[in-house]
């Protein structure tokens, strides 16, 4: 819902006006109606209150100029040799410029310390994937990239109040080392997928237990076939 009011906004150029809540409630039916999800009670007011409380922090602040908003990174390999069944797409948030240089924005939603979300992305896949997948049409349209600024949303509790916060700089060349082991394994880890069917006895990795609480498939883990029917949404 978040992302969905972010993408109106920012397409509205940041306007009073833009009626980004029109959108999240747009999106919202999208998601129960068509996706067949359920929202949580409050989830969409709560929502409201959130981005408009990014919206006012914004509002009194230099911004970036918006370059594309959910742009979407065609078919490609994550490298010249890449096979074509190693193949990834992406949806970039937003392309921006910023002081001169072109940034990937990614917003995150938080209710705990912003700090910790530079801690959470600068070594995360959706990161990696985003920025191994940039390649020459992107340079010549928008520019070469210098890296990702998380945007954060900060959802505000008790009395506190919702906000935005600075971007997150995670410059490209912070990022070199993990590029380079990401695109070499990330061959393997597709290949292994492929090689797995809903029979198959897969690894498991005791690690549930995350940043921002347990990993979303960690009900697989503990009850199997039990449990795979709370993963199948309207669509099957």
């Amino acid at each position: 819902l978040l992302h969905a009011a972010r993408a109106q906004w920012l397409y509205d150029e940041r306007s009073k006006k833009s009626p980004w809540k029109d959108a999240m409630r747009a999106y919202a039916k999208v998601i129960e109606e068509e996706e067949g999800q359920k929202l949580s009670s409050g989830a969409l007011k709560q929502s409201e209150h959130h981005f408009a409380g990014y919206v006012d922090y914004w509002s009194k602040r230099p911004v970036s100029k918006v370059l594309a908003i959910e742009h979407k990174l065609e078919l490609r390999g994550l490298g010249a040799d890449f096979p074509e069944w190693a193949h990834r797409t992406a949806r970039l948030d937003s392309i921006e410029r910023y002081m001169g240089k072109t940034w990937i924005g990614e917003a995150k939603s938080t209710s705990d310390s912003v700090s910790r979300l530079k801690e959470t992305y600068m070594l995360h896949g959706q990161i990696l994937l985003q920025v191994a997948l940039w390649g020459e049409e992107e340079d010549k349209k928008f520019g070469k990239l210098a890296g990702v600024h998380i945007d954060p949303i900060v959802k505000g509790r008790g009395n506190k109040p919702s906000s935005g916060a600075p971007r997150i700089e995670i410059p490209i060349h912070t990022m070199q080392h993990a590029l380079f082991w990401f695109k070499r394994d990330f061959k393997m880890w597709v290949m292994q997928a492929s090689m797995t069917d809903k029979n198959s006895w897969v690894e498991r990795r005791p690690v549930c237990m995350r940043q921002y609480g347990p990993c979303q498939f960690r009900d697989l883990c503990l009850g199997g076939r039990r449990a795979a029917t709370r993963y199948v949404f309207r669509d099957g």
